[in-house]
């Protein structure tokens, strides 16, 4: 009976340190996987920090691409602007390119005006000429007539 309760003890022993080793293994493995674990969250956590950065990055193009939007819509308001403004430059030069034609009518006017008095003037001047010959004459008249008396 003691053989048999020392086979017996030999086995739980054995079937002890089987246990013990298979839990040894366990404990490895264990150990293994939460190192893998670890491995995968830090991972995780890289691919996590990559993704923030990546937002980030689009979140910022998205702000360049909303104020390039924004100057391009104030440079177009801009341009019209600068299109009205030439515009109304384009219609006040006309309005003084009309007033310039018609003061140049005013002047042509005015010169043939001009010259039209200088004719009358000229006419005048010839004709005071030949009033002063025919009075010239008529004064040598009243001397020859005076002289002959």
């Amino acid at each position: 009976m003691a053989q048999f309760r020392y086979e017996e003890a030999q086995f739980c022993y054995e079937e002890a340190q089987y246990r013990f080793e298979e839990t040894q293994l366990h404990f490895g493995e264990a150990q293994f996987c939460y190192e893998v674990a670890q491995f995968c969250f830090e991972e995780a956590q890289f691919h996590f920090e990559v993704v923030q950065f990546c937002f980030e990055v689009a979140q910022f193009h998205f702000e360049v691409v909303q104020f390039r939007y924004e100057e391009a819509q104030y440079r177009f308001e801009e341009t019209q602007l600068h299109f009205e403004e030439a515009q109304f430059r384009y219609e006040v030069a006309q309005f003084y390119f009309e007033v310039a034609q018609f003061h140049f009518e005013v002047v042509q006017f005015h010169f043939e005006e001009a010259q039209f008095f200088f004719e009358v003037a000229k006419f005048r001047y010839e004709m005071a000429q030949s009033q002063s010959k025919v009075a010239q004459f008529r004064f040598q008249v009243v001397q020859f007539i005076s002289g002959v008396v």
